[in-house]
């Protein structure tokens, strides 16, 4: 349905803004026959690991300081639950509570 409103759009309007379904064809075999785009998505999986390792040192780094020290400890253990993006499970979910997820589920609430 969209690519049949786009084909009837492209009859109508400038060819900048619609272009029609053969026009983007070919130009997508273009770009991926080019080897232009495999460079762009190098770069961009090298962009994406370097900030992936560079959160494991830093978050290894804070892990290991807040260890060993306790002053650390308590002064970082709020400011990262606060930026934590997983929340902690409510209880009923534990294994050491004896009750299974369904039968509490309904009683209790986030």
């Amino acid at each position: 349905m969209v690519i049949a409103i786009w084909q009837f759009a492209s009859l109508f309007f400038p060819r900048f803004l619609f272009p029609s379904l053969i026009d983007v064809f070919w130009r997508c075999l273009e770009i991926f026959s080019s080897g232009a785009m495999f460079a762009d998505v190098l770069s961009t999986i090298f962009r994406i690991l370097a900030g992936l390792a560079g959160a494991f040192i830093v978050g290894g780094g804070l892990a290991l300081v807040m260890v060993r020290s306790r002053g650390v400890d308590n002064f970082l253990s709020p400011i990262l639950t606060l930026f934590q993006g997983i929340r902690r499970c409510p209880g009923w979910c534990s294994p050491s509570s004896g009750s299974t997820a369904s039968s509490s589920a309904s009683s209790s609430s986030w």
